[in-house]
């Protein structure tokens, strides 16, 4: 639908479903591939461009599978070398060590405590919980992003009960196991019934279609919804490093 609105896009590149597609054509005239899951292969595309009339006159392209060894060698520009050579570099750096493996729900827990720690004033975290476990030993900057693997940012809004009674209603009739927690920490409620909820961008916006009413808050003047702009994984950061001591 995309392609159709808007002809002047000349390339679409697929990459969330993770479903390879080689090249095609799609809506007036874009085109449209997507490289496979896990790296197993990438997308080769070859686009010849008309340089003076500024208007693209070929589009192809192909699938190129990669060994499973890892072997093939991909060849960037310096800048996306130094870049990716950075972040590999930086991915294995410890932010904490951790005396005792930390279960799902203590994860949560913490992640909520996190919140709590960045918005002093908010007196509930709404959360789509995980359950991932973090191994005792190092917590390392790869840890974190596996942990939080998105660029979510921590957001606030001002709900009343109803307002969270209706998305966890919401949640309870979905059937894709969706669940949703709500930690309070014993701040009351403005005069107004309403109480400042801190919860990630991601839920801000509806949590992919699936929380709308948290969707339609967020568009309620009067439910205040604001983004810090701080992303969850430098809130956490901060968070576990200041509750254990680094090694």
């Amino acid at each position: 639908r995309i392609a159709e609105k808007y002809p002047q896009i000349d390339l679409v590149l697929g990459a969330h479903t993770h479903q390879g597609a080689p090249g095609e054509r799609i809506g007036v005239s874009s085109w449209y591939a997507q490289s496979e899951a896990y790296c197993t292969s990438y997308s080769k595309i070859i686009a010849e461009v008309d340089v003076k009339k500024h208007r693209t006159v070929k589009m192809e392209s192909r699938l190129v599978p990669v060994a499973a060894d890892g072997t093939v060698s991909f060849k960037f520009s310096s800048e996306l070398e130094n870049l990716l050579s950075k972040a590999n570099e930086n991915s294995g750096k410890t932010i904490v060590s951790l005396d005792k493996e930390i279960a799902a729900d203590e994860l949560n827990r913490m992640t909520a405590e996190a919140y709590f720690a960045s918005v002093p004033g908010a007196a509930s975290v709404l959360l789509i919980p995980q359950d991932r476990i973090i191994k005792a030993g190092k917590f390392t900057e790869d840890d974190l992003c596996w942990s939080f693997p998105f660029e979510d940012t921590l957001c606030t809004i001002e709900l009343a009960s109803e307002d969270l009674k209706s998305a966890q209603d919401e949640v309870a009739k979905l059937k894709d196991g969706t669940s949703l927690t709500l930690i309070n920490n014993g701040k009351l409620a403005d005069d107004s019934g309403r109480r400042t909820v801190a919860l990630s961008s991601y839920m801000l916006a509806g949590a992919g279609g699936r929380i709308r009413s948290l969707a339609n808050f967020a568009k309620d003047p009067s439910c205040k919804a604001t983004d810090t702009g701080v992303l969850l994984r430098d809130t956490f950061r901060f968070y576990v490093k200041k509750t254990f001591s680094t090694r």
